[in-house]
């Protein structure tokens, strides 16, 4: 369930804002990890939109325990605020389907996405995820960047995983790099961990 909790709220932007296929490398002190992820509008009008995204992270004491995700799904927007996606995702484990509701408010330099998720199976999990970036301008070629991802995912029966991730640094020449850290809670005795490096993104 980790990878699907670090990148869904990729699945509410817009098309316009995956366009350019962006891809981070985050090394951080406990694992490396690698995303490339990208969107294409179907129709001219991009109400219906594609979305495939890839996710390797290898810890360094543990390497045999990496975690891959390969991660498909369709949405429909209803308009810039509303959305629907179904799809679903293979990773360590398995395959599994999913389907989701997308909020999206943005302004010349922020966003913010809402993305409540259900997995489509007998004994279903769901996540609710918040996602907020702010971009503002520092100088004519210079951008801050900031972003933020906090989301749970859970069952009737229990809570399953928390994560948090933070990521502040600077937008230039197109490469978005920084600091970051990953904030992971799971319910094994309320265990608690972090993961805290540096970030490098390119639109490719």
């Amino acid at each position: 369930m980790k990878a699907l909790l670090i990148i869904s709220f990729t699945l509410g932007l817009p098309a316009r804002l995956l366009a350019q296929i962006p891809s981070e490398l985050f090394v951080g002190h406990q694992k490396a990890q690698y995303e490339l992820f990208w969107s294409r509008p179907i129709d001219k009008a991009e109400r219906v939109t594609f979305f495939n995204y890839n996710r390797l992270a290898i810890p360094y004491a543990k390497r045999d325990e990496y975690e891959f995700m390969l991660y498909s799904v369709g949405t429909y927007n209803f308009n810039k605020t509303w959305g629907i996606s179904a799809g679903g995702y293979v990773f360590n484990d398995g395959l599994i389907p999913i389907a989701a509701v997308s909020y999206t408010v943005q302004g010349k330099n922020w966003f913010v996405n809402l993305f409540p998720t259900v997995e489509l199976r007998r004994s279903p999990n769901y996540e609710l995820f918040g996602f907020a970036n702010y971009t503002p301008p520092l100088t004519e070629h210079t951008r801050l960047f900031t972003q933020l991802i906090a989301n749970t995912n859970f069952s009737f029966r229990q809570h399953n995983l928390s994560v948090q991730q933070l990521r502040l640094g600077i937008w230039r020449n197109g490469f978005q790099f920084g600091a970051g850290i990953d904030l992971t809670t799971t319910p094994e005795r309320t265990q608690f961990s972090t993961n805290a490096g540096l970030f490098v993104r390119k639109e490719l």
